[in-house]
Parts: C-alpha cells; structure tokens; sequence
C-alpha cells in the first residue's frame, strides 16, 4: 500500500485534515504530520532555531504527530518520521481557497507542500483547498471542533477521486498540483492555470492608520469573464468545477 502524509496549516486535529485521511485511509497507508495549532498563512516560514517540542496521538485511527512550529517546520520533522521518504504529500484539505501565486506566497497549507517536495519526503505532492458556501472569513480560525461526519462525501470523496485521477494521469506530468474544490459536490474538474494576479479575484483593501494597519472587509472583484475563464483555477471553482492545476517547480 502506498504511503501518504497528510499535512497542512490549519492544525493536525483541523476538520479538513481528519476529512481527508478518513477519506484516504482505505487505499493508503496514511500519517498526519503538521502543525499543533492554526498556522494559515505562515506561507513557507521556519523556525530556524532551538529544539521544537512535538508529540505523537492517534486521532480517529490515524496516527498523527504534531509540531510546535510552522507548516513547514512539520515537514523538516517529517524527515525524521520517514527517513527514506513516502509515495506521496497532500496538504490539505484547506477550509478556504488558495489559488493562483498566492498559494505559493502566503499560504502555510502550500508552503508546508512545497517545503515537504523540495526536502525530497515526496516526489508528487498536491494542494488542497476548498472554497467553502457562503464561507465568511474565517480562515485563521481554529477547525479542530467541527465535526468530520458532514464533509466524507464532500469534498471528502471529491478528493479521493482527485487523487486517484492524479495518479492515473501521472500528475499531469508534474510534480506538484494545486486543486481547489468549488462551493457545491461535484467530481467534475478541469485542469487549469494559476491566476496570476490575486485582485483579479478579490481584494483586502488595506486600511492605514499612526503606526498600525489593518484590512478592511474582503471585496471580490473577478469580472463575468474571469469566471467565465474555465482555463484558470479561479474560473474553474466560479463555475462550479474542481480546479486541478499542475505546477512546473524548475
């Protein structure tokens, strides 16, 4: 049985996570290993030095280590865990979208991704996210209470699909892949190109005052012909299909 390690930065008891690995757990060997609390947006931080604490609990049948660190530092412990490596590293599944470059700039559930492929645990890795209905912003917020029950089949089974069509077609010829799951079930998806500019999409305007800032309330921004642009990841979820994109990583 292949192995898989489930990471990500909304903790290792967050609801997406524990989705995924009860999702996966019948056709993988699987182990979470990440963070011990919520870390979203960290992006692909560490802590660089001093001894970091972790421990080791098996939560829902899954064995599941916990760092006291950053997405990335669970993956420079993982290292340890799996010395010669694993078949694959999913990061997610993310309770809110990560799309275009941002995924790769600010997001912890990508940068967890990216750190885990580029120290060698893995040879493909894949980017989970989900842009939740009606989803508020709220993206920072512990996800360790809500229950795993309502999500299994989405986009719990969604993403076991997408994993076994990922295999299926070699990743697309890549190594990494980003998929982000639209509001409503679905199986249907589209492979796509990153947005390249995130106001496209949406903006936090920026408020500045003495000394501080703060963001104000999120706007979206995407024109009818950005959603209607099933080419990029963003167009893809607007219009209700799983967007699955293949990163070239040179």
């Amino acid at each position: 049985m292949k192995k898989v390690i489930v990471t990500g930065d909304d903790g290792y008891k967050a609801v997406g996570l524990k989705v995924l690995a009860q999702a996966l757990k019948n056709d993988f060997e699987v182990t979470i290993i990440a963070t011990k609390e919520q870390k979203s947006g960290a992006g692909g931080s560490v802590k660089a030095y001093g001894e970091k604490e972790w421990g080791m609990e098996i939560v829902d049948g899954i064995k599941s280590y916990w760092v006291d660190g950053t997405p990335a530092d669970s993956m420079e412990f993982a290292q340890g865990v799996f010395p010669n490596g694993v078949d694959y590293l999913i990061s997610g599944i993310n309770w809110g979208e990560n799309i275009g470059l941002s995924t790769f700039t600010a997001s912890g559930t990508g940068g967890a991704a990216l750190r885990g492929y580029s120290l060698g645990i893995a040879p493909k890795a894949i980017i989970m996210s989900w842009l939740k209905p009606n989803s508020e912003n709220d993206w920072w917020e512990d996800k360790s209470s809500e229950e795993v029950e309502p999500f299994l089949q989405y986009p719990g089974g969604s993403a076991l699909h997408v994993v076994k069509e990922a295999i299926k077609n070699s990743f697309w010829n890549k190594d990494i892949v980003n998929v982000n799951f639209p509001p409503n079930p679905t199986q249907d998806y589209k492979v796509t190109k990153l947005l390249k500019h995130l106001p496209d999409f949406y903006k936090y305007p920026v408020i500045i005052k003495e000394n501080t800032y703060e963001y104000d309330k999120e706007v979206f921004a995407y024109t009818q012909q950005t959603k209607e642009n099933t080419t990029l990841d963003v167009g893809a979820i607007l219009s209700g299909y799983i967007s699955i994109t293949p990163v070239t990583i040179e």
